[in-house]
């Protein structure tokens, strides 16, 4: 063919392509190798790109040459100590503002590659994830259109054999926030090597006991990993410590939580030791008055909630119509704690207010014990104005069961405070006159 028809065709083809809207064919290829088409309305589209690869176009539209910022990636193998290749292993990259997973990314020979964005002026951790491992954490940079590699070598985790939870206290109150450490050991002792790198998940075993805050945690360079737990209501925890992934579970610590409140308990009786119902109990202290009208049941018994008074206590009295009130002083009740308040009633003019129950051997005159000093104890048992041996021996002689039995009586001649009157409140008085 002549020189001139074999122009002319060229020329009659690429009238064709252009009619038809097919793009020219630039005259460079990409990065690839692979040709790079331009459509007619400017659009691009390069060439595959692999690592190392930076794509270059020109468009048709404007003539200008655009180039591409080039995938970067991260390349290594992962291997035991003992060299071998450890496959399906899980790669997890995370940086300023990047995080991704790459699932059970190693082949059987343990090498992988992934694509990641450049890591700028920053760099990206690496952390390789392999169940019966320790997990490899490290850090490394790569630029726009790079490969960076890093090579991982794969320490196996020690077994663990034992798992220890421990609560800082076993008792807690509603609202209280208690710290639990749980310790994962490689033997059965407390003396055990300690496994660091386990991931631990706790349990309370009792819905109205929570976790604070996530409930999975992994075990540290020490071996511990920390978790906090609170309640709502009174419970008690059954503390369950699991290795996720493993099923392995230990069920070691309990707490018990408690009111922040304490109860009085109530109890009132007559003189002849019958249950006095429907008697009025007020409870008075610091920040606190509330009276209980008709209170007490059937069997002469009320409990009552209130608020925890450990240092001044409550004063809290029982009345009915036709009777004395009788009162037990200073009464304190912890959190959670249940105290026993009794009362005797006697009907009204049966004896002087605060004198000993009618009958008590070794008083007589059955005057009021006197509190000479102010400290909340009747010294003058005799209530002759005067503390000394006379009244020792009046209590010495004193029916300690009678005395028991009326609250105003034991409050006032309890010298060794440990709420009942006997033979060491003797000895106490003796010492102190």
């Amino acid at each position: 063919m002549s020189k001139a028809g074999t122009l002319t065709l060229i020329g009659v083809l690429l009238m064709a392509a252009a009619g038809a809207g097919v793009g020219t064919v630039a005259g460079s290829t990409g990065a690839a190798g692979a040709p790079v088409l331009d459509g007619g309305q400017g659009t691009t589209t390069p060439g595959a790109v692999g690592p190392g690869q930076t794509p270059a176009v020109r468009t048709a539209a404007s003539g200008r040459t655009t180039t591409f910022q080039a995938a970067s990636f991260l390349q290594g193998t992962v291997r035991t100590e003992t060299n071998e290749p450890v496959a399906n292993a899980t790669i997890r990259v995370t940086g300023a503002n990047y995080s991704q997973t790459f699932a059970n990314v190693t082949d059987a020979n343990g090498d992988y590659t992934v694509e990641v964005p450049p890591s700028g002026n920053g760099t990206y951790t690496v952390e390789v994830i392999e169940p019966g491992f320790r997990t490899f954490s490290g850090a490394v940079s790569v630029a726009a259109g790079e490969t960076a590699r890093i090579d991982v070598t794969l320490r196996e985790r020690q077994q663990v054999a034992a798992i220890c939870v421990k609560p800082a206290t076993d008792v807690a109150f509603v609202g209280e926030e208690v710290s639990v450490t749980v310790i994962a050991l490689a033997g059965t002792t407390r003396d055990s090597p300690r496994v660091p790198g386990v991931t631990l998940e706790l349990s309370t075993g009792d819905p109205a006991v929570r976790v604070v805050g996530s409930s999975v945690g992994t075990t540290d360079a020490n071996g511990t990993v920390e978790f906090t737990i609170t309640a709502d209501e009174p419970a008690r925890a059954n503390l369950t410590a699991t290795i996720v992934g493993r099923g392995v579970s230990v069920t070691n610590g309990s707490i018990d939580v408690r009111s922040s409140t304490g109860t009085l308990a109530v109890s009132a009786r007559n003189a002849s030791g019958a249950p006095v119902a429907d008697a009025d109990v007020r409870v008075a202290g610091p920040g606190y008055d509330r009276t209980f009208a008709n209170a007490t049941n059937a069997s002469g018994a009320v409990r009552i909630d209130v608020p925890v008074a450990t240092d001044a206590g409550y004063d809290v009295t029982v009345s009915e119509p036709g009777s004395e009130p009788a009162t037990a002083r200073n009464v304190t009740v912890g959190p959670g704690e249940v105290v026993d308040v009794s009362a005797r009633l006697v009907a009204n003019g049966s004896r002087a207010s605060g004198a000993f129950p009618a009958g008590v051997p070794g008083v007589g005159t059955g005057t009021a014990p006197v509190d000479v000093d102010g400290d909340g104890v009747a010294e003058d048992v005799d209530g002759d104005g005067r503390a000394d041996f006379l009244d020792v021996v009046a209590l010495l002689s004193a029916d300690w069961g009678a005395i028991n039995d009326d609250v105003a009586m034991r409050a006032a001649l309890d010298v060794d405070g440990d709420g009942r009157v006997g033979f060491l409140d003797v000895v106490a008085l003796l010492f102190e006159v």
